[in-house]
């Protein structure tokens, strides 16, 4: 690991989200945070949360937060992109004042899917959390393929999840996942769960096989 790792990942992080910025007005300033995004079984590849930072000078100002996790790190820039991208849809919502999500932020509306259409994402259903599951089309990842290709620069590193808090081996166990062309991944159900894979050779999902 080289020295101010996560320094020069969170930088490159700002830097994008500044450039979303800029393509898009509405969506705000924010604190941008590189944590853990496991939990137990659960995963996230990060979050938009209003109003989680002041100023020290001057405490009623109200900052939103951005939480990109260490462990997508392991993605690669487009599907980091991919993360910013939809945090940046709850943002212009928070600006907007729509109401995009609902159940504590878990179930994402049809709200937040016209705002990530608008960001250039591609949005599916995802279980209970509703139309939750984005994805970076081809189309949008060449728009910003100079940013991507500097996130990828940057991310020399990732997270590992935390371990799984109780439950059976089985309900553990590593899951086999096949694309179009027939390329092969093992992962665990909860980051499975926790959003769409893409292959980048045919650019369909990967799926579970039982």
């Amino acid at each position: 690991m080289t020295d101010n790792t996560n320094s020069t990942v969170v930088r490159a992080l700002e830097k994008a989200w500044g450039e979303i910025r800029v393509a898009h007005p509405d969506v705000p300033a924010v604190v941008m945070v590189v944590a853990s995004g496991s939990s137990g079984r659960s995963m996230k590849w990060g979050h938009y949360a209003e109003g989680r930072w002041a100023s020290r000078s001057k405490k009623d100002s109200k900052t939103p937060e951005v939480l990109i996790s260490g462990e997508g790190f392991q993605r690669g820039g487009v599907e980091v992109m991919g993360t910013l991208l939809h945090e940046a849809a709850h943002g212009i919502a928070a600006t907007r004042k729509l109401q995009d999500t609902s159940r504590d932020g878990r179930y994402h509306n049809k709200v937040f899917k016209q705002l990530a259409e608008e960001l250039g994402l591609a949005v599916e259903k995802q279980g209970t959390r509703g139309l939750a599951a984005t994805s970076v089309p081809a189309e949008t990842a060449k728009r910003w393929q100079k940013t991507i290709k500097e996130l990828d620069k940057a991310i020399k590193t990732f997270r590992f999840a935390e371990g799984p808090r109780g439950g059976s081996k089985g309900e553990n166990r590593q899951l086999l996942a096949i694309c179009q062309c027939r390329r092969k991944i093992r992962l665990s159900r909860e980051t499975y769960d926790a959003g769409p894979i893409i292959c980048r050779v045919c650019e369909r999902h990967f799926e579970i096989k039982e």
